[in-house]
């Protein structure tokens, strides 16, 4: 019998939580591609694209990293935990090279990137020290720094439709029309870091404190994760995020506004009524998920 030849070690084939999170970002970039195809007439569709190509660029940046730490001879942890750790940081680094808000300059709103915006490296800065042995105590703590810090920003746009710049203008605005896809970004960053703390959690069978879940039951299933259910959780998790999607395609498109800026106006105004159901709608999800999360915890966990 020949020998059997090994492989170099730069070289895998197998799956790993890097080529599973690109093999997911192809996707979702075929499907927004797709997407874009059907309602190109639409002058939204171009959030379709957008969406496909920063897709494509989370694919590309986790191949890459990927195969420099096969190449490298990185160790992996049995929870593959430094891949995940891996994932995150690519997604930062693109969240902080993308835009954070919108321009409408009729309402003189400048385009912020991330790297512009101190929230947003605050935010990275809060999920990164998440990784570090030492806040492994507090990476809790840091999750929800990163957390607030997200909500803050989209508290201080939405407060921003208040003032005299946006309400003198005759266009009816949502929050989700300032927000950049950078932002969506690093939530998406967020999440995946908070997935993985609070299923480490229930691997590791912790006493689950009220004061815990109370908090991690501010994202849809993240608590169910955290008692035990992970598939329902993530489930939870993963219509939340669909929501959210929608949300995002249901703003109006940036180059929309700047097509219109160079002609000295805004887009025509048009009826927001699906825009503000979709807000509903993830109220309802967080409720339904809230309600899950409870009903499991009294029937199967009790607190300490």
């Amino acid at each position: 019998m020949l020998p059997r030849r090994e492989r170099p070690p730069w070289i895998g084939v197998g799956p790993t939580p890097l080529r599973s999170f690109a093999g997911l970002c192809l996707v979702i970039a075929g499907l927004c591609a797709g997407g874009f195809l059907l309602t190109k007439t639409n002058p939204n569709a171009g959030l379709f694209l957008v969406a496909a190509a920063v897709s494509a660029g989370l694919a590309t940046v986790a191949l890459a990293v990927s195969g420099l730490r096969h190449l490298g001879g990185a160790a992996a942890t049995r929870t593959g935990r430094s891949e995940r750790d891996l994932v995150v940081i690519c997604i930062l680094v693109v969240a902080l090279a993308t835009p954070w808000s919108v321009e409408v300059a009729m309402a003189r709103a400048p385009q912020i990137f991330g790297w512009q915006n101190p929230l947003a490296w605050l935010v990275a800065a809060a999920i990164l020290a998440s990784f570090t042995a030492r806040f492994q105590r507090r990476r809790g703590y840091a999750l929800a720094l990163a957390g607030a810090g997200l909500a803050a920003w989209v508290a201080w746009l939405s407060t921003r439709l208040l003032t005299p710049g946006f309400s003198g203008l005759s266009f009816s605005f949502l929050p989700s029309d300032l927000v950049g896809e950078g932002w969506y970004i690093a939530v998406l960053a967020w999440v995946i870091a908070l997935d993985g703390m609070v299923a480490r959690c229930a691997d590791e069978e912790a006493p689950v404190k009220m004061t815990d879940l109370i908090g991690l039951a501010l994202v849809p299933g993240a608590a169910l994760i955290r008692i035990g259910h992970k598939v329902r959780g993530r489930l939870w998790l993963t219509i939340a995020a669909f929501v959210v999607f929608l949300i995002y395609a249901g703003a109006v498109n940036p180059f929309e506004f700047q097509d219109y800026a160079s002609r000295g106006g805004l887009p025509p105004s048009r009826p927001r009524g699906a825009g503000v159901a979709v807000y509903l709608m993830l109220v309802v999800v967080w409720l339904l998920s809230v309600a899950d999360t409870w009903r499991s915890r009294r029937l199967e966990q009790p607190l300490t």
